[in-house]
């Protein structure tokens, strides 16, 4: 799958899970902003920096969406490169 598409897949996957995802123009909106996920008042955001790599807003959307929705995953079936940001991601954070 190519990254532009990749990207989009994970988009479409953490809205359907409830996370809100938002994209900024750049540097200019947020100096020193960087793509990944937050909460919000309680509610959880994926931020994208337009001006970051495509890579990088995937690494961050994957680990919103494992941050976040990581027990919904489970049941529903992934594409084969949408399922290995996302277990690139849990390895990342929790090493076995």
């Amino acid at each position: 799958m190519e990254l532009p598409a990749l990207r989009e897949a994970l988009v479409e996957l953490a809205r359907e899970c409830g996370i809100s995802v938002r994209a900024l123009r750049g540097a200019a909106d947020a100096p020193g902003l960087a793509s990944g996920p937050a909460l919000v008042r309680g509610a959880p955001w994926i931020v994208l920096v337009a001006s970051d790599p495509v890579d990088a807003q995937i690494a961050a959307l994957a680990a919103g969406v494992v941050r976040f929705a990581r027990p919904q995953l489970d049941a529903r079936y992934l594409p084969p490169a949408v399922r290995d940001a996302l277990e690139r991601e849990i390895q990342r954070h929790f090493p076995r």
